[in-house]
């Protein structure tokens, strides 16, 4: 009996998938030779979508890519940028899913500090998650010492997400770099649970007959 259960409950708990961890690293977005380059529309890396609200035009620059630089979050791949000031990005699966979001590196675009105004120290995060409930969070980004750059590894809520959007703070340069966004797909959808419940209810519908039937001989 404990054989016929054990095998019964890992064939069920096998129909729900892993949550495999994915990291975002743009680094395919980076420019020859390690100089800025651009995205053009949304970019779609490992099942994933990032976007943005402002570009250049319907199908130009969205996005800019940081690299070499002293003050670019990832000087050996690439970074993110927004590239119209206070742009809005928006995370989410390509194929309209449910993720979380484990965490990810933000900083102020280059370390400006003059010219583009006073540098992004702080960003809300706009969360909407799987049950259709919506949330914001404001942040400040912390700074690092010697560069003069703001960099986090930031963590986020627990529950499932279908997307998350960040704005840079008000009265800004406006501009995020954004690199190494951790994220965890495979939440069960729920024809997975049903399949579940139905299971392993029949398993233990089958292990009650089991103990009735040895009283009734």
């Amino acid at each position: 009996m404990f054989k016929l259960t054990f095998i019964a409950t890992a064939a069920l708990l096998s129909a729900v998938p892993a949550a495999a961890i994915t990291t975002l690293d743009f680094d395919a977005a980076r420019g020859r030779n390690g100089r800025t380059g651009y995205v053009y529309g949304a970019w779609a890396e490992e099942g994933y979508r990032v976007a943005a609200d402002r570009c250049s035009s319907p199908a130009g620059t969205c996005f800019v890519t940081t690299g070499t630089a002293l003050t670019s979050l990832d000087r050996t791949g690439a970074a993110l940028t927004n590239f119209l000031g206070g742009a809005v990005t928006t995370l989410s699966r390509a194929d309209g899913g449910a993720f979380r979001l484990l965490g990810m590196e933000m900083a102020g675009n280059y370390g400006n500090f003059s010219g583009f105004g006073a540098p992004t120290l702080g960003v809300t995060f706009t969360y909407t998650f799987a049950d259709g409930t919506i949330a914001t969070e404001a942040r400040t980004l912390a700074n690092t010492p010697g560069q003069r750059l703001t960099i986090n590894d930031l963590s986020f809520p627990a529950q499932p997400l279908t997307s998350v959007a960040w704005r840079p703070g008000a009265g800004t340069s406006g501009f995020l770099q954004f690199d190494d966004i951790r994220l965890a797909a495979g939440v069960p959808e729920p024809a997975t649970w049903a399949l579940m419940i139905v299971g392993l209810g029949a398993v233990g519908a089958r292990m009650r007959r089991r103990r009735i039937a040895p009283a009734a001989a």
